[in-house]
């Protein structure tokens, strides 16, 4: 919109201007093994570093991944077997000869700390999160404030963290780690991956309604504060109400998750606001269909809850936001960490400010009476998709991870900065 400017982001770590001038240089043949239950899950990241010319292979607990295996995916681990596997990743790692080891789990993270090796910790998500999420422990369960402990043991030793959202960067620094030892990398993904898996009228063949229609997609899923969620729903429903005072074609489908109350919810403030006949409740399973075909996708401040003790949704990337730049959606985001995750500068979305209903209506309004801007934008998203997630892309962020590890060492409380003696790798020829 001319004359319309995202919000000033919030400023950068340190190291993130190294980062950015360090893409242009030859990334090294770092040697790296990944330590991981589910090595599966590293498999895209691996074949992002090998683009870049870099030697990574996997390994469990019980032994290396041969090259050319297909990895399969790991059954969950308790926090007692975490425990009991530290010493089956100390032996396993020690076998090892990488330059660096890329641990993915708590165990072979904390394995790798003790044995005094380059560690990069990749963290999802803290681990008493992980399992209070699962059902493993309560909240202020002596186990999950044991392993909180830790894990802080770990995350304080490590060369570098790696985090994959800001909510979580913001997690790690309240937890004691350094600014400049935490890097937000996203991540790769690739052109197999990211063709729309639908077709683009799903809605509008589901639904019956007529071409001219303007179809509005947003997830009013619970979220981490139950006030919130009233808000949140209470909120965009306000703001549909005014937008279809303006487009009569505007017609809105939502999720509202998997608890009884939440459709009930949905519905109660759309007869209260009189827009009963053009809001339509979805089944979660159809959430995909929707982002795919909808003209316009709104997404919120954080993700929908998965479950009532989930801890780990709210710190991830907003999926909505991401599936629907991969969808080549129009996107109107909340002006949220979880949003700019996905695009730092602005580029590929339209921003309203997260709780404020005429704000979320006018932009709402302009979206759905211009249909060239709206593909403009749907297209400008999909394009920097592609570019800020692409393998060599965050391959050679992970050079710059991995250069910082390897000059730092291990941290030491005593005599912090103690670097590893190994060999540099040399540069891979052009």
């Amino acid at each position: 919109m001319p004359g319309q400017q995202p919000p000033r982001i919030e400023a950068r770590s340190k190291h993130s201007t190294a980062i950015r001038s360090g893409l242009s240089e030859r990334a090294r043949a770092w040697e790296v093994v990944h330590a991981s239950q589910d090595p599966a899950a590293a498999t895209e990241l691996m074949d992002a570093q090998r683009a870049v010319g870099m030697h990574p292979y996997a390994t469990t607990e019980t032994g290396v991944l041969l090259p050319g295996a297909v990895a399969e995916r790991a059954s969950q681990h308790s926090l007692i077997d975490s425990w009991k596997d530290v010493r089956k990743w100390r032996r396993q790692l020690d076998s090892c000869d990488a330059q660096i080891v890329h641990a993915h789990c708590f165990p072979a993270a904390m394995a790798s700390v003790r044995s005094n090796r380059p560690t990069v910790y990749d963290l999802r998500a803290f681990v008493e999160d992980h399992a209070i999420t699962c059902g493993q422990c309560g909240e202020r369960s002596w186990m999950a404030r044991s392993f909180r402990t830790a894990e802080q043991f770990a995350l304080g030793r490590a060369s570098a963290v790696v985090v994959h959202s800001q909510a979580m960067r913001h997690a790690c620094r309240h937890r004691g780690v350094e600014e400049d030892d935490i890097f937000v990398v996203p991540d790769p993904l690739f052109l197999e991956t990211i063709q729309p898996q639908f077709a683009s009228h799903w809605l509008e063949q589901a639904f019956g309604f007529s071409g001219d229609a303007i179809a509005i997609y947003a997830d009013l899923g619970p979220i981490s504060s139950p006030a919130e969620t009233i808000q949140m729903r209470a909120t965009l429903l306000q703001a549909f109400s005014q937008v279809r005072g303006e487009v009569e074609a505007a017609r809105l489908f939502v999720t509202a998750g998997d608890d009884e109350h939440g459709e009930d919810d949905v519905r109660a403030i759309a007869h209260g606001l009189e827009i009963e006949d053009s809001v339509f409740v979805l089944a979660s399973a159809d959430a995909e269909r929707a982002i795919g075909s909808a003209h316009i996708v709104v997404a919120g401040s954080e993700n929908s809850l998965r479950s009532p003790q989930d801890r780990v949704s709210s710190l991830e990337v907003n999926f909505l936001a991401l599936q629907a730049m991969l969808h080549q959606r129009c996107l109107l985001a909340a002006d949220a960490p979880s949003n700019r995750d996905i695009s730092r500068d602005g580029r590929g979305s339209l921003w309203y400010q997260y709780g404020d209903a005429r704000d979320l209506a006018h932009r709402l309004a302009f979206l759905a009476r211009n249909e060239d801007f709206r593909r403009a934008l749907a297209e400008s998203g999909h394009r920097h998709l592609l570019q800020s997630r692409n393998p060599e892309h965050v391959g050679k962020i992970y050079d710059q991870v991995y250069r910082h590890a390897f000059t730092n060492g291990n941290r030491d409380p005593q005599q912090p900065g103690s670097a590893i003696s190994v060999l540099m790798p040399k540069a891979i020829p052009s």
